[in-house]
């Protein structure tokens, strides 16, 4: 069975994965061309989908629960990559300056 909550969790349900993709580094800031890069705003984007999830559960289709959770599965992937990118990345600088030293 459809739930009547389709048209307004479908929405924000690709309103927050949208957002949370983006600052996950999937669009370029228009201004600058960079990717854009905020993993604080991410695990926020990604905690209030695990939130619509929980609060929707039971009351959702199982393709709607099924896309929820395909997309939560995605940005919680992408979110430890980029983290452990960034990680990456400060080690090599900090080496970097210990050898310039």
């Amino acid at each position: 069975p459809r739930s009547t909550l389709f048209p307004y969790t479908t929405l924000f349900r690709s309103m927050l994965g949208s957002n949370a993709a983006m600052v996950l580094g999937a669009y370029a800031d228009p201004r600058t061309g960079q990717p854009m890069i905020d993993p604080d705003a991410a695990r926020e984007l990604i905690d209030m989908l695990d939130a619509l999830r929980e609060k929707t559960r039971g009351n959702l289709s199982p393709e709607e629960d099924t896309l929820l959770l395909d997309l939560l599965g995605k940005l919680k992937m992408t979110y430890l990559e980029v983290n452990q990118a960034i990680a990456a990345q400060a080690q090599a600088q900090t080496q970097a300056k210990a050898k310039t030293r």
